[in-house]
């Protein structure tokens, strides 16, 4: 079955870039641009500017997310499923 809506390049390298992040917190666990850029098939040169672009992005992301959330709690109350 063909997906209601086809993402483009850029929301699936974002999508296969949370995925791939998810196991990889702190200091001790991280993942350098060069593997980042393998993993993702992205062909660069040294500087690793469309990979770190896409990290970029993705903190935007988060970061905006994070924001709707607290507005939502501050104007709701925490969801049901929340355990703060």
């Amino acid at each position: 079955m063909k997906p209601l809506v086809s993402l483009s390049k850029e929301d699936e390298r974002l999508a296969q870039l949370r995925d791939l992040m998810q196991g990889h917190k702190g200091k001790s666990s991280a993942v350098s641009s060069r593997d980042l850029a393998d993993k993702l098939g992205i062909k660069e040169r040294d500087t690793f500017s469309i990979t770190r672009s896409l990290i970029e992005r993705k903190l935007q992301i988060e970061g905006r997310k994070n924001l709707v959330y607290q507005n939502y709690v501050d104007e709701h109350g925490p969801l049901d499923d929340d355990d703060e």
